[in-house]
C-alpha cells in the first residue's frame, strides 16, 4: 500500500490522502494519531497510521525514535488482524512482517509468521522472500535462506543479494560457490561499501582455498582504497604466516589492531 492501492475513502476531509501521496509518512502518523484520540478504533486510521509509522520508522536514525515508531505501527496494525478493512489483511499481515523484523532478531519468529502468512496468501512483494532469507540464515538454515535469496534475485537482482548468498555459501564453507557470488556482487555494485564487503568476502575465500597470492593481490588493493581496514591488515598478516615470515605477519596484525583495538582475531594473534 506505499503508492500503487487502493485506499480508504475519507468522507470528512482527504488531508491525510493529500499527505499520503506526498509520501509525508510522518505527518500521516501525526494527523491520524491525533484522530485516533477521539476514535481509537477507526479503521481507516489505523492502517494509516500503522503503515505510516512504519515507513517513517526507518528513514530515522536515532534508535529510540526509531523503535517508538515502530511500535506505534505494530500497535495500530495489531488492532486490524481480526477485523481488518475489506482488501487490506495481507497488507496488515505484511507490514506487520516487516515491522517486527527491524525490531532486530528478537522478533524474527513473529516476522516470519506475518510474512509468510502474506506470501501464503498470495500477496506478492519484491522483498518478501528477501526478508524470509535473512531470518533463515540468521536462525543458521543456511539451505533454505540461501534458497529463499536465490527466489529474491529472480525478481530483484541486486548487488547486496549476491553478497548476502556469498556470505552464506562463506559460512557454510562452499568457497567454490561464495567466490561465484562475491564476484558478481562486485560486478553488479558501484557502491563502494558493498564492494569493500564483497572484495574483503572473495579474498577470506580466497585464503581459505589456499591460492595465497590472489588473496594478498585483493588485501593490498583495499587498503590502497582504505587504509583502516583492520581485516585486510590481519588477513595480510595471515598471509605472511603461511609463507612463514612472521616478523612481516606479526606487522600486519599490529596494524589490524592499531587501526580497530575490537579486532579481536589480532590480538589474539600478537598475544600467541
Amino acid at each position: 500500500m506505499r503508492n500503487s492501492e487502493a485506499v480508504l475513502p475519507d468522507t470528512e476531509n482527504d488531508q491525510i490522502q493529500k499527505e499520503w501521496d506526498a509520501q509525508n509518512y510522518e505527518q500521516v502518523a501525526a494527523l491520524t494519531g491525533a484522530k485516533l484520540l477521539d476514535e481509537p478504533l477507526n479503521s481507516r486510521n489505523l492502517l494509516y497510521n500503522g503503515i505510516a509509522n512504519f515507513y517513517y520508522a526507518l528513514t530515522l536514525v536515532n534508535q529510540d525514535e526509531r523503535e517508538g515508531h515502530l511500535n506505534s505501527s505494530i500497535h495500530s496494525l495489531r488492532k486490524l488482524l481480526y477485523d481488518p478493512p475489506a482488501g487490506f489483511q495481507q497488507t496488515i499481515w505484511y507490514i506487520l512482517g516487516k515491522a517486527y523484523f527491524h525490531k532486530g532478531p528478537y522478533y524474527y519468529d513473529l516476522s516470519e509468521k506475518y510474512l509468510s502468512l502474506a506470501e501464503d496468501s498470495g500477496f506478492t512483494a519484491d522483498d518478501i522472500l528477501e526478508y524470509l532469507g535473512v531470518i533463515h540464515l540468521d536462525y543458521g538454515e543456511i539451505d533454505s535462506g540461501i534458497s529463499y535469496i536465490r527466489q529474491a534475485i529472480q525478481n530483484s537482482p541486486r548487488a547486496v543479494l549476491f553478497l548476502t548468498i556469498a556470505e552464506a555459501y562463506e559460512e557454510q564453507g562452499n568457497t567454490g560457490e561464495a567466490l561465484e557470488y562475491y564476484e558478481e556482487a562486485l560486478n553488479r555494485s558501484e557502491d563502494s561499501f558493498l564492494r569493500q564487503e564483497a572484495s574483503l568476502g572473495k579474498g577470506r575465500t580466497l585464503f581459505r582455498m589456499e591460492e595465497f597470492d590472489r588473496a594478498q593481490e585483493i588485501f593490498e588493493a583495499i587498503i590502497d582504497r582504505n587504509s583502516q581496514s583492520a581485516q585486510a591488515y590481519f588477513y595480510l598478516g595471515e598471509i605472511f604466516a603461511e609463507a612463514g615470515d612472521m616478523v612481516k605477519a606479526r606487522a600486519q596484525w599490529r596494524e589490524a589492531y592499531n587501526q580497530d583495538r575490537t579486532f579481536r582475531p589480532a590480538l589474539e594473534r600478537l598475544q600467541s
